[in-house]
C-alpha cells in the first residue's frame, strides 16, 4: 500500500492538513513505502522552564527548539504522573499507570504481561523496535525485561537514575546509581573504561540503530534519557560552550551543560533521519518524565521552594515533581513530522503522555490493545491536522492520583489535595482555574463550593475504582465506599481541626516507623530499632469516638510514641493538648515510665528548629479519669511545620504497663 493511501484510509486526508505552513500529504508523501517510522524521545527530570523555545534565554536548546518551530508544541502537555516510573508506565502502556497498580517508584511487581507495552503491538505489526536508555518500569522477574516485551535491541540499565561517568559490570548492583549497562542481556563494560559520557552514548547507539534498521521495515526507537537527573555531571566542553548564557546562579549553568548534552543528541538524531532519508517518514516526539525536582544543586539548601531554583525550573508554575500541582506534571512536549503535521503550531487544548501510544498504535492501522485494558490516551493526529474542530478537545477530563496526592481537571478547573508536596504541601483541597490562573496562586475552593464537590465527587468515582498499588503501599485517603454512597464533603474536610481528632477512626493511623509523619495521620516511631512496640487503636478504654490510641511500654530504654506533621506560621503561637488515662491493673505503668507531649518546629526539610516540652506524666496517671496535658508554644523563624509528639520513654528493666490517648487537640493559641 502507498503510503499516501494508507494515511488516508486512517483518515487523514490531504484536505484535512491544507493549513498555513504545512505540505499536503500528496506531496509530502508521495513515494511508495511503508508505515511510518517513530522516535520517542523521554527526558528526565526536565521542567517546563528549561527549553528555549518556552522563552527561557538561560538555557540552550537549539535542536529541541527546531522540533517546535518545525512541528507542534503542546501547552497544556501533561505527563499522567509526576514521577519517573509511574510516567514511564503510562507512556508505554497508553492507560493509566494506576490501573495497573503501578502508581508510585518500587522495585515490585512489573506491567502486567497481559497488558501489551507499546514494543510489543508494533512489533506485531511488523516494526523493528528499539528501547535505548532508562527502562525503569521495575519488574524484578525476567519476563519484566525489556527483551521479553517487545524490545529487539535494548542498550540501557534496567532500574533508575545513573551515573554518566561509570556503571559496575556486577550484575548484583541491579538498584544502584552504577548498575550495569546492559546491550540486550549481556553486561557491557564499565562506563568508565571507555572514558564514555552516558549521555553522549545513548545518541551514537540510537543513531546507529537508526542507521542500521531494515529499510524494507518501519522502526520504532525509544530513548529514554537520563538527561537531565541528578547526579550533576557533565563534560567541560559542555560547560565552555553555555558560559555566554545569562544565568542567575552558576548551578543553573551546569544544568545546561547537561541540557546541552541531551539537546546535541536531539540534533543528531534528526540527522540520521534525514541522512538515511526517512525524516519527512518519521514522527518524532519529544517530552520530559515528570517536571522539576525540588531536590536540587550542590550547594544549600538542597530543598527549593518556590521561586528558589538554581538548577532546573518548573517556569511560572508552582509545584515540582511529586505533587500534582502544575509543575510537577505540566512539561515540555512536541510533536514533529514535516509535511504532516502544521510546523509552528501551539496546540493549547490540554493533552497528556497516555496519548503517545495511541497515537503511535493508529499510524500502525491498530486502534486499541490486542489484550488487557483500553487506551486511556486518544489519537491525537485528528486534533494536529484539522479533521477534528478546533473547539474538539482531546480529553474532557484527566487524573492524578500518587499515594495521598490528588487532582482532576475537567475543563479549565483543576481541584487537588498535596498533602505530601515539601514545603507547598496543602492540607486542604483546593480548586483552581487554569485557564486564568496557570500558576495556581488563588484558590477557589470557598468560592465555587459546588465545583469543587462535584470534581471531588467525579475523582473518587473514577479512583474508588483503582486496584491496589503493586509498591505494597496503602493509599490512605482514597474513598473506597464511593459506590456504596459515601462521599468526602470537600467542605467539611478543609473545616476539620489543624490535628485529627481523638476518635482515631484511621486503620492505619497507628503503623510505621514515621521519619517524616504524614498531615492527618498519627504514625508510630520508636528509637533504637528494636523489637516491635505494642501500640495501636483499642476500644478498651475511650474518651470519645469509638476507639483511642494506646502504648505499652517495652524493656530497655527505648523512647517512642505517635506523631503528626502539622503546617504553621512563624510568629504565631500554638497549643497541642491531648486526654490521658493509665492503665488498670496490671496495665498500670510501673518503675520510672513516664512520657510527655511535644511541639518540635522543623523547617521545609532538614533536622529540627526547636522544640518545647510538656511537663510529663509516669506512674501516678490516674487510672480513673481522663487528665488533660498540654504544650505551648511560638513557632520560631523558619517553622514550616510542626510535629506533634506524644512521646514515651521507658527507662529500665523494670518499665512497664500501657497508657491510652484521646481527644487530641492542636490550635492557634
Amino acid at each position: 500500500m502507498k503510503r499516501r493511501d494508507f494515511l488516508n484510509a486512517l483518515g487523514l486526508s490531504a484536505a484535512a492538513t491544507m493549513v498555513p505552513g504545512c505540505r499536503t500529504l500528496n506531496s509530502a508523501l508521495s513515494a511508495e513505502g511503508s508505515r511510518p517510522n517513530i522516535v520517542v524521545i523521554y527526558a528526565d527530570d526536565m521542567g517546563w522552564g528549561d527549553v528555549g523555545y518556552h522563552g527561557f534565554k538561560d538555557i540552550a536548546t537549539p535542536n529541541i527548539d527546531a522540533l517546535a518551530e518545525g512541528g507542534v508544541e503542546f501547552g497544556q502537555g501533561y505527563v499522567s504522573s509526576s514521577i519517573c516510573m509511574p510516567s514511564r508506565v503510562g507512556v508505554l502502556t497508553g492507560v493509566y499507570q494506576q490501573r495497573l497498580g503501578m502508581d508510585t517508584n518500587c522495585g515490585k511487581g512489573g506491567i502486567p504481561t497481559s497488558q501489551p507495552m507499546i514494543f510489543e503491538m508494533l512489533r506485531k505489526e511488523g516494526y523493528q523496535t528499539a528501547s535505548i536508555g532508562k527502562w525503569g518500569v521495575a519488574g524484578e522477574g525476567e519476563e519484566f525485561r525489556p527483551n521479553r516485551r517487545g524490545v529487539d535491541f535494548f542498550y540501557g540499565s534496567l532500574w533508575g537514575s545513573h551515573d554518566y561517568y561509570k556503571s559496575s559490570t556486577d550484575p548484583e548492583d541491579l538498584r544502584k546509581w552504577d548498575s550495569p549497562i546492559m546491550r540486550n542481556t549481556a553486561i557491557e563494560p564499565d562506563i568508565q573504561d571507555s572514558g564514555g559520557y552516558l549521555t553522549e552514548m545513548l545518541t551514537k547507539e540510537t543513531v546507529s540503530f537508526i542507521e542500521r534498521a531494515d529499510d524494507d521495515k518501519p522502526f520504532f526507537v525509544y530513548l529514554a534519557h537520563y538527561a537531565v537527573h541528578a547526579p550533576w555531571q557533565v563534560p567541560q566542553v559542555y560547560m565552555d560552550r553555555v558560559q555566554n548564557l545569562d544565568s542567575h546562579d552558576d548551578e543553573r549553568k551546569l544544568f545546561a551543560g547537561m541540557t546541552l548534552a541531551m539537546d546535541d543528541g536531539v540534533g543528531a538524531v534528526v540527522d540520521a533521519l534525514k541522512r538515511k532519508g526517512v525524516e519527512e517518514d518519521t514522527l518524532v516526539v519529544f517530552m520530559s518524565d515528570n517536571g522539576t525536582p525540588n531536590i536540587q544543586g550542590r550547594k544549600p539548601p538542597l530543598y527549593k521552594d518556590r521561586g528558589e531554583t538554581t538548577m532546573s525550573s518548573p517556569g511560572p508554575f508552582k509545584g515540582f515533581k511529586g505533587d500534582v500541582y502544575e509543575g510537577g506534571t505540566r512539561v515540555p512536549f512536541i510533536a514533529y513530522w514535516p509535511g504532516v503535521l502544521p510546523a509552528g503550531k501551539k496546540y493549547e487544548h490540554p493533552v497528556v503522555n497516555l496519548d503517545v501510544a495511541p497515537t503511535v498504535m493508529s499510524l500502525a492501522g491498530v486502534s486499541r490493545p490486542y489484550e488487557g485494558l483500553d487506551f486511556d490516551g486518544v489519537d491525537l493526529l485528528p486534533y494536529l491536522t484539522g479533521r477534528k474542530s478546533a473547539d474538539e478537545k482531546p480529553h474532557d477530563v484527566l487524573y492524578w492520583r500518587r499515594q495521598e496526592n490528588y487532582a482532576i481537571r475537567k475543563g479549565d478547573w483543576k481541584l487537588c489535595f498535596n498533602p505530601i508536596s515539601g514545603s507547598q504541601s496543602s492540607r486542604t483541597i483546593q480548586l483552581f482555574n487554569i485557564a486564568d490562573d496557570p500558576g495556581e496562586w488563588k484558590d477557589l475552593v470557598d468560592v465555587e463550593p459546588e465545583r469543587a464537590q462535584q470534581l471531588q465527587d467525579l475523582f473518587d468515582a473514577w479512583d474508588s475504582r483503582l486496584i491496589p498499588s503493586q509498591s505494597g503501599l496503602a493509599t490512605l485517603n482514597r474513598n473506597s465506599g464511593y459506590a456504596e454512597g459515601n462521599r468526602i464533603n470537600v467542605a467539611e474536610f478543609n473545616a476539620r481541626s489543624l490535628l485529627s481528632n481523638g476518635g482515631f477512626e484511621d486503620q492505619d493511623s497507628a503503623k510505621g516507623n514515621a521519619s517524616e509523619p504524614l498531615p492527618d495521620l498519627w504514625r508510630l516511631w520508636y528509637f533504637p530499632e528494636g523489637p516491635a512496640v505494642i501500640a495501636g487503636l483499642t476500644d478498651r478504654k475511650k474518651r470519645s469516638g469509638e476507639r483511642s490510641l494506646f502504648l505499652k511500654c517495652r524493656k530497655g530504654d527505648p523512647y517512642y510514641g505517635f506523631v503528626q506533621r502539622v503546617p504553621v506560621e512563624e510568629g504565631k503561637t500554638y497549643r497541642l493538648s491531648a486526654y490521658l488515662i493509665n492503665g488498670s491493673g496490671e496495665e498500670a505503668l510501673t518503675g520510672k515510665s513516664h512520657g510527655s507531649l511535644s511541639l518540635q518546629w522543623r523547617g521545609r526539610r532538614g533536622p529540627e528548629i526547636s522544640r518545647v516540652e510538656s511537663g510529663s506524666w509516669g506512674v501516678g496517671l490516674s487510672d480513673s479519669e481522663w487528665q488533660r496535658f498540654a504544650v505551648e508554644g511560638k513557632a520560631p523563624p523558619g517553622a514550616r511545620y510542626c510535629s506533634c509528639a506524644i512521646t514515651l520513654f521507658s527507662s529500665g528493666s523494670k518499665g512497664k504497663g500501657i497508657f491510652y490517648i484521646d481527644d487530641c487537640e492542636f490550635e492557634l493559641s
